[in-house]
């Protein structure tokens, strides 16, 4: 489910005392930026409109980035990965092994490896390397992040936020390039006003301490500054529920907080009255769409929501498991939450008790989509998605690989 996770809890494990990481997320987000000689004019900053693109990936040995380096590949892109490795030998191997776990026939003549950490000082890049990404990289595509949802904005500070902000300075440096920013729809969440999620800036200022989400904000806040001062192409794209490939079934189905959730339940045999919707996007769907967006071209900044338009409510998801043989019925919420207090330390809701400790009666926000919607006839996409086949799809494949170890009424 788009599980807005941050509604549904109050607890971080790492303490925030009096707010002082909404604190901090303000500051960073409005310190001066450093232009230093740069002098951006019309006439100099102009956005790169060619069809075939180089591109910077970062976060490619993740389960997004992994894919989408396929679908850039795929459209015969040139990508350089910037990964955490001793050496490019070493990284391009990792990520071929990452994408022969994903099933995806990656063209590897189109993809070279510079050795970086999202969380040093100007990523850890040599003067070298630095100085090529500035002269020869056409588009950058940031998808790199600490995902932890539980560690403060300190801790998460340096990779979430000072990297979008190293390749926000890169982008206008030497030559203007493409910026593509890939952000969470939950950052929304961060402001008890913002009541819905816009296909634009944020303009609402935090108040909740949640840090994954508030480095998310601080960096989407740092782009729209930038759109707003230099001539250049920029893109948010806010994810939902990423979920496993249409086709393949290959999914993020351990250490995920869905299936997790999902799993535990069919453990417990109930589910919680929720009125937080399901919603989920197959990450090759989502991860097409994003290589086929980067194809348009538009000065300033542009803002996609990318989810699963149809949503089901909670019991309409339970009920397709169960027709898919994992039968659970519905439960009160103070009833199913008295539950949680002995679980079994082989449930999968055990990791994840806390964040379902306080009210669970959050809402799901309302999501904007028209612009998105109005590109899809042209682009030849559709991300309306079948639930029932597609849930199926993510059954089969977790009972093939032994991921799926529940008691079923099927045979």
């Amino acid at each position: 489910m788009n599980l807005n996770l941050l509604s549904l809890y109050k607890n971080n494990i790492d303490e925030d005392l009096n707010n002082h990481s909404i604190v901090q997320a303000l500051k960073d987000a409005w310190n001066p930026i450093d232009y230093g000689s740069i002098q951006p004019t019309h006439n100099v900053f102009q956005t790169n409109a060619q069809s075939l693109q180089k591109i910077l990936l970062t976060g490619a040995k993740g389960f997004i980035g992994i894919h989408l380096l396929f679908y850039l590949t795929d459209a015969m892109h040139t990508v350089t990965c910037l990964i955490r490795c001793s050496s490019s030998e070493d990284g391009l191997s990792a990520l071929k092994e990452r994408g022969q776990q994903a099933g995806l026939a990656i063209n590897w003549d189109l993809v070279s490896v510079v050795p970086g950490d999202l969380n040093i000082h100007k990523l850890g890049l040599s003067p070298s390397d630095e100085g090529n990404l500035k002269s020869n990289i056409d588009t950058i595509l940031h998808c790199g992040a600490d995902t932890h949802h539980l560690h403060s904005y300190t801790r998460l500070k340096n990779t979430n936020v000072n990297s979008t902000r190293f390749l926000l300075d890169l982008c206008v440096s030497v030559k203007p390039k493409k910026f593509c920013y890939i952000s969470s729809i939950s950052v929304a969440n961060c402001s008890s006003n913002q009541k819905m999620v816009p296909e634009g800036e944020l303009l609402h200022e935090p108040d909740e301490s949640n840090g994954y989400l508030l480095s998310k904000w601080v960096s989407e806040k740092l782009i729209s500054r930038y759109a707003r001062y230099f001539n250049l192409d920029l893109f948010i794209f806010r994810l939902g529920n990423i979920t496993g490939n249409s086709k393949t079934g290959y999914g993020p189905y351990e250490k995920n907080h869905f299936w997790s959730f999902t799993k535990g339940i069919l453990q417990l045999g109930n589910f919680p009255t929720l009125q937080v919707r399901v919603e989920m996007m197959p990450v090759d769907i989502t991860c097409n769409l994003i290589s086929k967006l980067l194809n348009t071209h538009e000065v300033g900044l542009r803002v996609y929501n990318i989810i699963n338009p149809v949503t089901l409510e909670t019991a309409d998801y339970f009920n397709i498991l169960t027709r898919q043989g994992y039968p659970t019925r519905e439960m009160g919420p103070y009833e199913w939450q008295k539950q949680l207090q002995d679980l079994p330390g082989n449930n999968y809701l055990t990791p994840i008790k806390e964040f379902y400790s306080g009210s669970l009666g959050a809402v799901s926000p309302q999501v904007r989509q028209e612009k998105l919607k109005h590109l899809l006839p042209q682009l030849k996409t559709n991300i309306d998605i079948d639930y029932e086949s597609i849930i199926d799809t993510y059954m089969k494949y977790q009972k093939k690989w032994g991921l799926m170890k529940l008691r079923t009424s099927a045979a």
